[in-house]
């Protein structure tokens, strides 16, 4: 809140100090707005389920739906109001665990629209990644594909939606870099998510990779 809406900072003025209320990023841009009511000013924010969302907004949690009915500010008291010509566009991962579910009161305040990654954005990804380093091989390339659909449909049958986007694929330019990917970042996940409840065994998490050039870890031990 101190960040985006307003906060209160002691300043020292003339051998004395004294508690100024400053308005932050939000109340600026709604300022900013209001003086150009013919411009489209856009929010941007990136991954809004970071943060626990009802702390950071405050009271624009009612003036987002009740636009142009302002609202008092907290610390201030002066009125909060937001123009019908800021726009606020906001992502997030749904599929993160250990972050802050926005849950209802904000989500029915946005129009919700799902993005998943498909798998010709992972072979572009692939090729683009390939060829800056020597040239594409069929083989790693199908290897990450069926990777990422063996994993997403893990997803889909037990969580009901994917889990895993093409841009976890980015560092990937060879087999070795492809492994990686899997030991150190796709199996913890996988582990984290189905093996460690009781989902799936070992057995299945392995078939994810049957058939592709990559190898089970024989080492069971895990470090951070």
């Amino acid at each position: 809140y101190e960040d985006f809406i307003e906060r209160m900072i002691l300043k020292s003025r003339k051998g004395s100090t004294e508690l100024v209320i400053e308005p932050q990023l939000f109340v600026k841009l709604c300022r900013y707005a209001q003086r150009h009511p013919d411009e489209k000013v856009v929010l941007v924010i990136d991954e809004i389920n970071r943060a626990d969302v009802a702390s950071v907004f405050g009271e624009l949690m009612f003036a987002l739906e009740y636009r142009k009915r302002p609202v008092k500010r907290v610390y201030s008291g002066k009125s909060l109001e937001v123009p019908d010509n800021l726009y606020i566009i906001a992502t997030a991962n749904d599929i993160d665990r250990g972050t802050f579910d926005i849950g209802v009161a904000l989500r029915r305040r946005f129009a919700v629209v799902r993005i998943d990654s498909k798998k010709e954005d992972l072979e572009k990804l692939l090729e683009d990644n390939m060829n800056k380093v020597n040239k594409v091989d069929p083989k790693v390339k199908s290897d990450a594909v069926k990777i990422f659909q063996e994993v997403n449909n893990l997803f889909r049958d037990h969580v009901g939606k994917n889990g895993i986007g093409h841009l976890l694929f980015k560092e990937v330019k060879d087999k070795e870099s492809l492994k990686d990917i899997w030991d150190y970042k796709i199996k913890p996940l996988i582990d984290e998510y189905f093996l460690a409840n009781g989902i799936i065994s070992e057995e299945d998490e392995t078939k994810i990779i049957e058939n592709t050039s990559l190898e089970p870890k024989s080492d069971k031990h895990e470090q951070t």
